[in-house]
C-alpha cells in the first residue's frame, strides 16, 4: 500500500500486526490532516482526492464534496487492513472449532 497507518486493534482473540518496514516501503501518502501538506521527516500526505483514493485502496467513496470525502477517508480502514485482521480472527475461530 501507498499509505502508511500504524495502527492498533483491541481484540479478546491474539491478533499479530506487521513489522514497520519503512526502508523498503518508499515515500509514503498520508491520508490525514490537509491534502497538499510535506511532512518534514519525508512523507506527504496525498495531493488529489483520486490519490488519498489509490493510496488507501479505496474507490468507491464518490458521492459527497471533496472536503467530506477527505475527512471520510482519514477516518477509514483500508480493505487490506480488515482483510489481514479478518484473516486472523477466521484463523483463530477454525482452530478453537477444532479444538472442542
Amino acid at each position: 500500500m501507498k499509505v502508511r497507518r500504524h495502527r492498533q486493534f483491541e481484540s479478546n482473540l491474539p491478533l499479530m500486526g506487521l513489522p514497520c518496514d519503512h526502508d523498503s516501503q518508499g515515500r509514503p501518502v498520508g491520508v490525514y490532516g490537509s491534502m497538499k501538506d510535506d511532512i518534514p521527516q519525508g512523507g506527504r500526505t496525498a495531493h488529489t482526492i483520486e490519490e488519498a483514493r489509490e493510496a488507501m485502496g479505496i474507490d468507491w467513496m464518490r458521492w459527497r464534496s471533496t472536503n467530506q470525502e477527505w475527512n471520510d477517508l482519514k477516518e477509514a480502514i483500508p480493505p487490506a487492513y480488515t482483510e489481514f485482521i479478518g484473516a486472523q480472527l477466521m484463523d483463530q475461530l477454525q482452530r478453537e472449532r477444532t479444538n472442542a
